[in-house]
């Protein structure tokens, strides 16, 4: 991939605040399908600070440079998270 991509930043604060240069999210698209795959999270744009609908995909992780991250675009209420979550699980094959 080149350029800039929408992504969810999974790391724990424990890695977002040390003084490491690298951090770990997860892929995020605009392809939402009627029936995703249990590895990936649909989230609804509406009280995200989307434009649109999007579909995490946690099975595509990936480590990143801290320095590469650009303006935060929307903020996961709590409900997505937790389902980022099990879908991480699931994913990493730890459920």
């Amino acid at each position: 991939m080149k350029g800039p991509h929408p992504a969810v930043v999974v790391a724990n604060d424990v890695i977002n605040f040390a003084k490491g240069s690298v951090t770990i999210v997860v892929a995020v698209t605009s392809t939402v399908h009627d029936r995703p795959y249990p590895h990936e999270v649909i989230v609804n744009h509406k009280g995200c600070g989307l434009d649109t609908p999007v579909t995490i995909k946690c099975n595509q992780i990936f480590t990143v440079p801290k320095d590469s991250l650009m303006n935060r675009v929307g903020r996961l209420p709590l409900s997505i998270i937790k389902q980022v979550d099990e879908a991480l699980k699931i994913s990493l094959g730890l459920k």
